[in-house]
């Protein structure tokens, strides 16, 4: 490994450390139940039957880095969470890198489009719907970012084999890209290792889960459920998961793709061939996910992580052929190269800066959940042995358990891996309303209320049958009256 490679990784670990100054290293829904499946996948108790639909590569690791809870009990949580905040910062610079290598091919000429590739790349991605969230909370997709944008930038440079352990990578979190890379592991290999490799790849999607839930179809069977937020529910399923795509990929990035769209199909240099691939893959990709919401399948934002290094890398080509065409073929150093990635740049920190508050929020929710969990007994007046934390969380466990006590829904696997229960214990429908609830009065997202049938139902009549019984860092529990 080269040195200034080993000193770019070190740039971004610190990097990733010092993020925690703003945003702790909290998980949300989805990670906290890959937390809860590395731990039973180590106990030999592996529980998927509730929870979100299964991903191998992540409960994978989180098993392996099991003995850290000798030295904390949230420290795998923590190093996760740090661990996908480094891939989003190297999917960052790898994007950008992808940039530079289509300006190049397309602009042998003009060297000083570089840096405004690389500029441009980066701001499509931070000015991106939901950036900062996944960021903070070690979802899926800066990790789907990162692999796809590696797996670009090897085929491009000549490198098969490592595109096709990078695509093996990216299969793992997103399978929608499995024929890609049966294709390229075909390419790459020899026909019994890429056979190898993809029967690994199902084996490892299929099986946990049959263990796990006794359906080795789960992950996908929960993916094609229709929760009340997905866009397949909409009245037209096609258009509202388009608009999640659109959302994901931000301003930038559709701008400059409408660019890149307009350039490639004018020119017909072979130089372009490349570019013209890559928009291919992300039209073809947005149809495919478009078409599978229309089947069913729920249509999450998520489902279009894989494009988006692609499309910001093109938009950022697109943008850069704006400047050359204003510019005229032999203008050099003129202001548009500083002046469109700045403008880039200021739409990417507007974006930041605006979803910072609310990323900050959920991150201190899912902070103080454990002590709202022990303070809940008491606070309700079932008897608990002690007041330690410890005996109070013992307490609340007894209460879910029963029926009595709901913890909503966006914080259920969170609170599943504090008691140490599967997620199915929280999460298990219940025929009748609680009779208390924890839940946070300024948390969840808008689209999480929609998908929180305590929510809903604490949102119709029932305002005068439900009483605050008591607050707890911010955490409220309630109390239904009648």
């Amino acid at each position: 490994m080269q040195r200034r490679h080993v000193l770019g990784a070190a740039s971004a670990a610190a990097l990733a450390l010092a993020s925690t100054a703003l945003l702790p290293a909290q998980p949300t829904y989805d990670p906290w139940a890959w937390v809860v499946w590395g731990r039973e996948l180590v106990q030999g108790s592996l529980d998927t039957s509730a929870g979100p639909s299964w991903k191998p590569l992540p409960p994978i690791v989180i098993a392996a880095l099991s003995p850290l809870r000798l030295l904390s009990e949230t420290l795998p949580a923590t190093v996760w969470v740090l661990a996908v905040r480094f891939a989003a910062i190297v999917g960052i610079v790898l994007t950008a890198r992808l940039a530079v290598a289509l300006a190049r091919s397309a602009w042998p000429e003009r060297r000083d489009f570089a840096v405004p590739a690389a500029l441009l790349a980066a701001a499509a991605l931070l000015a991106g719907g939901g950036f900062l969230r996944y960021f903070a909370a070690g979802s899926d997709a800066p990790l789907a970012v990162s692999f796809a944008a590696l797996g670009a930038l090897a085929l491009l440079s000549g490198r098969p084999r490592l595109g096709a352990c990078a695509l093996a990578l990216l299969v793992l979190v997103r399978p929608e890209a499995t024929p890609i890379f049966a294709f390229v592991a075909w390419r790459a290999f020899s026909p019994r290792a890429a056979a190898a490799a993809l029967a690994a790849v199902v084996a490892l999607w299929t099986v946990p889960e049959w263990v796990g839930s006794g359906d080795p179809l789960g992950a996908f069977k929960q993916a094609a459920s229709r929760p009340s937020w997905a866009a397949s529910n909409a009245d037209d399923p096609v258009l509202a998961s388009l608009g999640e795509a659109a959302r994901l990929l931000g301003p930038v990035t559709l701008a400059g793709l409408v660019a890149a769209s307009l350039a490639l199909l004018a020119r017909r240099r072979r130089a372009t061939g490349a570019a013209r691939w890559l928009l291919g893959i992300t039209f073809a990709w947005v149809a495919a996910v478009a078409g599978s919401t229309a089947l069913g399948f729920s249509g999450n934002a998520r489902y279009y992580a894989p494009i988006v290094p692609l499309a910001a890398a093109l938009a950022a080509v697109g943008l850069v052929q704006v400047i050359a065409f204003v510019d005229g073929r032999g203008a050099r150093c003129s202001p548009l190269v500083a002046l469109v990635p700045g403008a880039g740049l200021l739409v990417a920190g507007a974006a930041l800066a605006s979803s910072f508050g609310a990323v900050r929020e959920r991150m201190d929710a899912e902070a103080s959940l454990a002590r709202a969990l022990a303070a809940a007994p008491p606070a309700i007046g079932a008897r608990v042995p002690a007041s330690s934390a410890r005996e109070g969380l013992a307490g609340a466990r007894r209460l879910i358990e029963a029926g009595t006590l709901r913890v909503d829904r966006p914080f259920q696997t969170h609170a599943a891996y504090i008691l140490g229960v599967p997620i199915v214990a929280v999460e298990r429908p219940r025929t009748k309303l609680p009779r208390y609830a924890l839940d946070h009065p300024r948390i969840p997202t808008a689209k999480e209320r929609r998908g929180s049938q305590l929510r809903a139902s604490l949102g119709r009549a029932a305002r005068e049958r439900w009483r605050l019984l008591a607050t707890i860092d911010g955490w409220r529990i309630i109390v239904r009256s009648d």
